[in-house]
């Protein structure tokens, strides 16, 4: 592995780690072309290096070269060291990740969490307008960078999952029915391995909205569920309740703000808010409502004119309820044998 004062394509002299993942390492640089700049600087593991790695690292590089927002890292340059390992540098961000912000015990200020929310939806709009979807959104994915006015800006990196709806990227390197994402944020159809677009992305803003606001996941394996089920591994214990059931209700949480986080987090993905605008659009009427000085008891109409969110195929216990009602045995065969084809495709990578 490279080295601190090591200098990578003549130009980027390595200063220190920032981070490690399955699939390589990340570290902060100085241009020296252009004044010492810092940057950061991405690398294969030397053991990555084998052409599906290589292949999907040069595809993220194409990727993310098309993507222009502010609440997306900007990447600067791409090459290969000279021992062949190829390299992306990055614009390099001070600040935290959002799995730092807050914990289960001091979650985040509703206002805090709602201008967060505000600005991924606005990072994904981008994403999504250039056929981009991420794919794996999660907390350790969205940075807050500090501004010198004290506020924290969102800035989305990571685009080593992601998938071009548009074919200008490259071939697409992940077959259908592999599972790939973050488990704790993944949505139904990403667990079983169905085919994904961009409303997949407005699933997991719901899950990060959830987290912000009451510290805790919607599902966790350690939640309690039908005998059958609990003898699951945990990831699949996830995968089973994100498919099936609907999220703990957060308590005290206005109405308004309540329905907005259940249609982020619908199952079917016809019921979710159609597009990052569309979301961006109903957050404004469920700011307002907060904002209203009589409670209201949740919105006329479903934005969008989605139909509702239907409870017929849904497990709608809630943790504090009793052990939840049987599944048939052929439903849950089915079910079960859906989570574990999904895990043994092996797309559960809980990388950077």
């Amino acid at each position: 592995m490279p080295r601190a004062e090591d200098l990578i394509a003549s130009r980027y002299r390595l200063v220190r780690p920032l981070g490690q993942g399955q699939m390589g390492a990340v570290y902060l640089a100085h241009d020296t072309r252009l004044m010492d700049r810092a940057c950061a600087i991405k690398l294969l593991h030397p053991g990555r290096l084998d052409a599906p790695h290589r292949q999907r690292f040069e595809r993220e590089s194409r990727i993310m070269a098309r993507l222009n927002s502010p609440h997306i890292v900007q990447l600067l340059d791409v090459g290969l060291t000279p021992d062949g390992q190829p390299f992306l540098a990055l614009e390099y961000l001070e600040g935290r990740p959002l799995s730092a912000a807050f914990s289960p015990e001091a979650p985040l200020p509703l206002a805090s969490a709602l201008r967060i929310t505000r600005q991924i939806l606005r990072g994904l709009s981008a994403a999504h307008a250039a056929g981009i979807i991420h794919r794996d959104l999660s907390l350790n994915n969205v940075f807050l960078v500090r501004t010198e006015g004290g506020a924290e800006h969102v800035k989305i990196f990571d685009f080593g999952l992601a998938k071009d709806s548009t074919g200008l990227s490259g071939e697409a390197l992940t077959q259908r029915g592999t599972a790939l994402g973050t488990p704790t944020h993944m949505s139904p159809e990403q667990f079983q391995g169905l085919a994904i677009d961009h409303r997949a992305d407005l699933y997991a803003v719901g899950v990060i909205l959830y987290r912000m606001i009451s510290g805790q996941p919607p599902f966790q394996a350690t939640a309690e569920l039908p005998e059958s089920i609990g003898r699951l591994d945990p990831i699949l214990r996830i995968g089973w309740q994100h498919i099936k059931r609907r999220p703990p209700l957060i308590e005290g949480l206005h109405p308004w703000l309540w329905a907005y986080i259940e249609r982020l987090l619908a199952k079917d993905p016809e019921r979710r808010f159609q597009g990052a605008e569309a979301a961006l659009v109903a957050l404004d009427e469920a700011e307002r409502a907060l904002a209203s000085p009589q409670p209201a008891s949740g919105p006329s109409q479903p934005v969008d004119e989605a139909p509702p969110l239907g409870a017929e195929a849904l497990d709608t216990t809630r943790p504090t309820s009793t052990i939840p009602p049987a599944l048939t045995r052929r439903r849950a065969a089915l079910i079960i044998a859906l989570l574990a084809l999904s895990a043994l495709t092996i797309g559960i990578l809980q990388l950077w």
